[in-house]
Parts: structure tokens; C-alpha cells; sequence
């Protein structure tokens, strides 16, 4: 799908943080945005856990309306990347905007040779990842970080 909304992105920054947070905190849960701050924070510092960590802010007239990102743990198998704190304000969702990122995080993926993307999701969005070519697997990379672990093959 051709996203309806005409968004860029660029690379996160510290300044970020604030209205990131918030986003996750409306989509995904006051937990979780406590959680993301840390490792936003992490992520910044090119703290050794991560061997990749690429986080950028989605833009529609300039004002942030979400987040993704990818990252690969130095504990994870090499040819895998993760997606990595993806989120949309609520009122962005369903206009092709997702889907288009989904591309985005394979082109990356790519680029980095790497031949699947990984992700940990919640129920709530299964159905999302596999419209988008995720397929459910038992293969499990840890740390679990969602109730369903999903590959997209590269």
C-alpha cells in the first residue's frame, strides 16, 4: 500500500525523547513508554549491548507523528535485525504510513545485508506485520520482548 499521508523522516535525536514518548505512551502503554525512554537513551549513547541501533521520528509538516527504527543486539544471530520501537499517533494509523516503514526497515535491512527482519509483536498487531510479509515462527531470538515472535524473510 501507497501511503494516503505525505511523511518523511530523519534520524532521532535526544530533543526526540519528549514527544516520542508520548506517542508510545498513547499506542503502546504507560510501561512501555518508560521502558523506551531508557532505551532511547541507550540507543544515543552507542551503548555496547547494541552491535546496531537506528532510530528515526516520522514528520508530517514537520511535527513528529511517530517513531521506528532497527536494531540487532550483539547477543543476536547476524542475519537478523529487529524492528525497533515502531509506533504511529492513533489518528496517522491505517493510511498507508506503517506499511510504507515496513519497506523502509527491509530496504535498511538489505543494506546491511542482513536476510531477516525480525519483531516482537503484541496481539493487537499480528495482523498488521503479516499484511505487511511477517509470518509467525517459533523460533524465538531473546530477549522476548512481545507475546509473538514474527520473521520477514529478506
Amino acid at each position: 500500500m501507497v501511503s494516503k499521508v505525505p511523511f518523511t523522516f530523519r534520524e532521532f535525536r535526544k530533543e526526540d525523547i519528549p514527544e516520542t514518548k508520548k506517542i508510545i505512551r498513547s499506542t503502546l502503554g504507560l510501561v512501555d513508554s518508560f521502558k523506551a525512554k531508557k532505551e532511547f537513551y541507550l540507543g544515543l549513547r552507542k551503548d555496547p549491548k547494541f552491535s546496531i541501533c537506528k532510530r528515526f521520528v516520522i514528520l508530517l509538516h514537520g511535527k513528529i507523528i511517530g517513531l521506528f527504527g532497527v536494531y540487532l543486539f550483539s547477543v543476536h544471530p547476524k542475519n537478523y535485525l529487529g524492528v525497533d520501537w515502531f509506533a504511529i499517533k492513533k489518528e496517522y494509523q491505517r493510511k498507508g504510513i506503517g506499511s510504507s516503514l515496513v519497506k523502509e526497515m527491509s530496504k535498511i535491512s538489505r543494506k546491511l545485508h542482513k536476510r531477516n527482519l525480525f519483531v516482537w509483536a503484541d496481539k493487537h498487531a499480528v495482523g498488521f506485520y503479516i499484511k505487511t510479509g511477517f509470518k509467525l515462527s517459533n523460533k524465538k531470538i531473546l530477549p522476548k520482548e512481545g507475546d509473538y515472535f514474527m520473521i520477514k524473510k529478506l
